[in-house]
């Protein structure tokens, strides 16, 4: 059994109280029951706290606050249950969180997720290929069968010719597409636009952004788009090309939502640059966070997705 990680995966480290958008708020955090457990075992005022902002019905949660914070996040942003307990003491989804996990026969592989401001950052600041770091991991592999070990070698294909250099990204990808007897198939942006807003809206300023659109004139490639683009489509194969191809037969699905969503962050980031002036290092990030959050981590709006991208 191996562990594979992309190569800025050991660079993560969360920046806690800098963080625009923490992760302690709006989103409902459930506490698994070895934690639970642990947190029962806290004495005095502290444990009593923990007692009291855990709610226990159906799947235990924090009660989150008028303000949809954690009630643990203080007003410097920081944990207190860090700051009374450890690290150690977090429940499994904090301690996890931005990583996401995907077993198969032979290896674990991991990674970041781009909800998270500081993984969307090393993601678009990495410089050169992106490139997978393999190491000895505990376990015993289980036999492979031919599905998943062509899948595995077509994955490494693709990931080779998207980050071919001596092409256009948009020729890249369709040669992508090409490898299996498909083109990319584009639906009106109008279209798309419609879908969207129909989606579940996390945060009001995406649904905001997404009105101001159904004004915006077309506009040229941007030409930072080749390299944040090309990252954003290698993390999407690495991501889904193995699990959706295996549990849902659809391998292509991530490179759907990679030319869907190219075109969407490239309008949002013409938009941006048409009102302030710039489009800066903060401003990339900020769509790329807000576009995983809105619709990679809802899981109705990704299988919405994954149904309209699949129609021909």
């Amino acid at each position: 059994m191996i562990r594979v990680v992309p190569d800025f995966y050991p660079n993560f480290k969360c920046i806690a109280s800098a963080c625009q958008h923490s992760c302690c708020v709006g989103w409902e955090v459930d506490v698994d029951q070895d934690t639970l457990a642990r947190y029962r075992q806290v004495p005095g005022p502290f444990g009593r706290r923990l007692a009291d902002s855990i709610q226990v019905e159906e799947a235990p949660h924090f009660r989150l606050d008028e303000q949809e914070r954690c009630p643990f996040l203080n007003r410097d942003n920081l944990c207190d249950i860090i700051l009374e307990l450890g690290e150690d003491a977090l429940c499994q989804i904090c301690a996890d969180h931005p990583r996401f996990r995907s077993w198969f026969p032979d290896r674990l592989e991991e990674g970041l997720g781009l909800c998270c401001e500081e993984a969307a950052r090393l993601l678009l600041t990495h410089r050169g290929p992106i490139r997978f770091l393999a190491q000895p991991w505990p376990g015993e592999d289980q036999e492979p069968d031919e599905e998943y070990e062509a899948l595995l070698e077509q994955r490494k294909i693709l990931l080779d010719l998207l980050q071919d250099h001596t092409k256009p990204l948009q020729t890249r990808i369709c040669e992508a597409f090409s490898l299996h007897g498909k083109t990319p198939s584009k639906h009106p942006f109008a279209q798309d636009l419609e879908l969207l807003l129909g989606l579940e809206v996390l945060e009001p300023s995406w649904q905001e952004a997404l009105e101001k659109l159904r004004d915006q004139p077309e506009g040229d490639w941007d030409p930072d788009m080749e390299l944040d683009g090309e990252h954003l489509m290698v993390y999407l194969v690495y991501r889904y090309y193995l699990s959706w191809g295996l549990e849902r037969w659809d391998e292509l699905f991530p490179l759907r939502l990679g030319a869907f969503s190219l075109e969407l962050l490239a309008r949002l980031r013409r938009m941006t640059l048409a009102e302030q002036g710039c489009l800066t290092l903060a401003h990339r990030v900020e769509w790329l966070r807000q576009w995983s959050a809105e619709l990679e981590y809802s899981e109705d709006n990704l299988e919405a997705l994954a149904d309209y991208l699949s129609q021909e």
